[in-house]
């Protein structure tokens, strides 16, 4: 199935208030978003409720990314219990964004706050950064971490 992030924006939010259709993937009606890294948009739990009362599942993109998120932790456990479910990127815990990014990454992963992971490959430099997390003392955590990646395959 086809499917990409919505930025959370004023443009997103008036089409989820005409409930205009929208772009997901799976049985649950998942719907993925991302926001702005540097600051939390003032309607993002409207938009999460909207998402929810159209039946949709929203999925925030990269959490790990999100400088705002980087000391509120306590808010993506918020978001989790909001029925939000967390997409962290495998390029974030390779390293390759940021040292920042891969520790929120770690810290995500530690709390078992995940739902999915992806590698947001675009090209083959990150395929390459990818490889190199075989190695890494993460790749044992997510192994065991209860994702949904798989139930996609139905």
């Amino acid at each position: 199935e086809a499917a990409a992030e919505y930025y959370l924006d004023e443009a997103f939010l008036d089409n989820l208030q005409k409930k205009s259709e929208i772009l997901c993937f799976g049985k649950p009606k998942y719907v993925l978003f991302e926001t702005g890294f540097l600051s939390m948009p003032p309607f993002i739990d409207e938009a999460i409720f909207l998402m929810q009362a159209e039946g949709y599942t929203p999925i925030l993109a990269h959490p790990e990314r999100y400088i705002y998120l980087y000391d509120n932790i306590n808010y993506l456990e918020k978001m989790r219990e909001m029925g939000v479910l967390l997409q962290v990127n495998l390029l974030s815990l390779a390293g390759y964004y940021s040292k920042e990014s891969k520790k929120m990454a770690e810290k995500l992963i530690d709390a078992q706050l995940l739902s999915f992971l992806s590698s947001d490959c675009h090209h083959q430099k990150h395929i390459d950064a990818i490889e190199h997390l075989y190695s890494h003392y993460n790749f044992s955590k997510i192994q065991k971490l209860k994702l949904l990646n798989n139930s996609l395959l139905d």
